[in-house]
């Protein structure tokens, strides 16, 4: 079930980090739903805010499969064409 807290929280994590990266953590110490609802929230603003670091956008595509990575690509070349 939804939790009412959720959007609160992942704007105290994204309030109270200085960066993607401590963002991130700040919303995955949460518990709960910290790894489908609040890193998704607040690292998305975070993300605004700050970008994703050069080193966090590589060790996650060196962690995706084939299939994954063909998706990828094929998702940049069409935000691209937009």
């Amino acid at each position: 079930m939804w939790n009412m807290l959720t959007v609160p929280q992942a704007f105290c994590a994204f309030r109270e980090g200085n960066s993607f990266e401590e963002i991130a953590r700040l919303a995955v110490s949460l518990g709960g739903d910290s790894d489908t609802l609040f890193c998704c929230i607040a690292c998305s603003m975070a993300e605004a805010a700050y970008g994703i670091p050069a080193e966090i956008q590589q060790e996650t595509i060196n962690r995706l499969d084939e299939r994954m990575l063909k998706m990828l690509i094929r998702f940049q070349k069409f935000v691209a064409s937009k």
